[in-house]
């Protein structure tokens, strides 16, 4: 598959190189941030996110990209992988479930927000200490590079 680019009207682009979808800003020039990696044989998209980074703490919640999941064609789920454990979320339950907080970012930089409860609904396994974590993930290739 070649390279796909798409960009908004605010100067920002979601790029497809292969399995791999990034999100660049037109605030970061030239930097682009890894949305997901999909795995078309098994139809979900992988995610990473580490709770001090990511997770959005007013609300207890992780975002997702708008954009590519209300779009998403070549996969029904997304495998969330945190430092608390991997999570296989349907698209459609995202979409249903989440909420849109009110930032000022619009275009491709529009998230909706799942909360931690909501996400435990759908554990695959839950890591009980760092060690844990760096063993497992690395294994099921959450995070190949940790």
């Amino acid at each position: 598959m070649a390279i796909h680019t798409q960009s908004d009207g605010n100067g920002n682009s979601i790029i497809v190189d292969t399995e791999t979808i990034y999100l660049q800003l037109s605030k970061n020039k030239g930097v682009r941030k890894l949305v997901g990696v999909i795995n078309f044989k098994e139809r979900y998209i992988r995610m990473n996110r580490l709770s001090t980074k990511h997770l959005l703490q007013k609300a207890d919640s992780y975002g997702f990209n708008w954009h590519v999941l209300s779009q998403a064609r070549k996969f029904d789920t997304v495998m969330l992988c945190t430092d608390e454990g991997v999570y296989k979320i349907p698209v459609q339950d995202i979409i249903n479930r989440g909420q849109f907080l009110f930032f000022k970012e619009q275009g491709f930089e529009k998230q909706i927000f799942l909360t931690r409860q909501i996400i435990n609904e759908y554990s695959e396994r839950k890591f009980n200490q760092q060690e844990d974590f760096k063993k497992v993930s690395v294994h099921i290739g959450c995070w190949p590079n940790y």
